[in-house]
């Protein structure tokens, strides 16, 4: 996998050394290879001469409280050696965040959970402080356009990514058909009436995985307001605009978010902002 050097060398010492954690969390943001650094630890467990050759992986199918109890009651009578994958932990409801804490203040023999977030706030304190945290790396730009492989002439664009798979979201979506979206947006978002400026989001993958993805096109929208600050623009304007977008943009790491809502809430501001 791209970057991650020290995290990667941190983790294999604590295996080698038999001392890798029963309950352990990887945090970082969407895309930064959470769930692949799982599979890898699995197969580093696996290849260690402190831990069972043979390991079973078992990736928990969804989030609901009764799931969660399920694999609990599993953990505590299974013989053979286990790694218990909890993905994308951020919205599991509080039922079954309580439903953990017995696990991390009584671990089962033989198994391994290894829990994945995007932000350490979005799980209860008790098991944040009874878990050990593994923090993915921040990814250089270097490291970003090495994956991307991509012309000097998208690496303006694509540096509003920061992690590996908001560069297949951004190749997903196009570069140049997402920044020529954004700067229709900007040019018209407090021009035209109410009703067509909410419509601007019929583009963005707000229900559903199809369309543009809202973090990168807030992102690629701060980009742009950016440069045009630094090439001519309305230097007051496009700095109001960057400073209200980058609030939405920390919104979005929230346990629950509405994007829809969301979105709805950055147009009503965007527009009283620049009107």
């Amino acid at each position: 996998m791209i970057g991650q050097k020290e995290l990667i060398m941190r983790l294999n010492d604590l295996i080698n050394i038999g001392k890798f954690p029963s309950f352990c969390i990887l945090v970082g943001p969407r895309g930064s290879g959470k769930k692949l650094m799982a599979d890898n630890i699995v197969s580093w467990l696996k290849s260690s001469d402190m831990y069972p050759n043979h390991i079973v992986k078992y990736t928990l199918p969804d989030l609901r409280v009764d799931t969660v109890r399920q694999m609990i009651e599993d953990a505590y009578t299974i013989k053979e050696f286990t790694v218990m994958i909890i993905e994308d932990a951020d919205t599991m409801s509080l039922n079954a965040k309580n439903a953990l804490l017995k696990i991390t203040e009584e671990p089962p023999e033989n198994v391994i959970f290894i829990m994945t977030l995007r932000d350490l706030s979005n799980t209860l304190p008790t098991i944040k402080s009874r878990a050990n945290y593994f923090q993915m790396d921040i990814y250089t730009i270097d490291e970003i356009l090495e994956y991307a492989k991509l012309s000097n002439e998208d690496s303006r664009i694509l540096s509003v990514c920061e992690t590996p798979g908001e560069v297949d979201l951004m190749k997903k979506c196009g570069i140049k058909e997402l920044s020529e979206y954004v700067n229709l947006v900007i040019d018209n978002i407090a021009e035209v009436q109410p009703a067509n400026a909410f419509k601007s989001s019929s583009k963005l993958a707000l229900k559903t995985d199809e369309g543009i993805d809202l973090g990168l096109f807030w992102k690629v929208f701060i980009d742009q307001c950016a440069y045009r600050m630094i090439y001519g623009g309305d230097k007051k304007k496009y700095a109001q605009g960057v400073l209200c977008t980058a609030d939405f943009v920390k919104c979005l790491n929230s346990n629950n978010v509405n994007k829809s809502q969301l979105y709805d809430s950055w147009v009503f501001d965007i527009r009283k902002v620049w009107g």
